[in-house]
């Protein structure tokens, strides 16, 4: 089933493509329809870490929640990069999406604009008590009223302070 989506997914983005003008192209800058960021929030444990991950959105493009129904557009997906001293402490947590129906799948989809904040829960690894830099790494899919872009992954840093002792 995933396969039957991603292949319907990249059908859609290439024909779009191909048959967009080039005049309307060159206007679209799509390599900044998102633009992440990330930051630690404060935690009172020594071994407890919240990662804020923010979706800045152009308008006009949509990114997907992370529980997006398959059958439509990829479903944003946040994941810690691997050889960290990190591990997950539970599920990411997004904001309430805003839900209507897509006209490039014709069906509901869940979905953000302007921004979306996303709260990735870690544990510090026992071992590692001095500051670093945690990566996540974000799987998205963003679309216009038009078209779909293919889906992009995008690295994301935040620096963690050392842990209390």
């Amino acid at each position: 089933m995933l396969t039957k989506t991603l292949i319907r997914t990249f059908v859609l983005s290439s024909v779009s493509l191909l048959y967009m003008p080039t005049s309307v192209a060159q206007k679209v800058d799509t390599s900044r329809a998102v633009q992440w960021s990330a930051r630690v929030r404060p935690s009172k444990s020594a071994t407890s870490v919240n990662v804020a991950v923010t979706a800045a959105i152009q308008p006009g493009w949509h990114l997907y929640a992370l529980d997006q129904e398959q059958g439509g557009p990829v479903p944003t997906m946040i994941r810690l990069a691997s050889g960290q001293p990190f591990t997950l402490a539970g599920p990411v947590k997004q904001p309430d999406p805003i839900m209507a129906t897509d006209p490039n799948f014709d069906m509901p989809v869940r979905y953000f604009e302007q921004s979306a904040t996303f709260s990735v829960p870690l544990t510090r690894q026992a071992a590692s008590k001095s500051a670093s830099d945690v990566t996540l790494e974000v799987s998205y899919q963003t679309c216009n009223d038009r078209f779909c872009l293919p889906v992009t992954t995008a690295k994301v840093q935040a620096h963690i302070p050392a842990a209390a002792r």
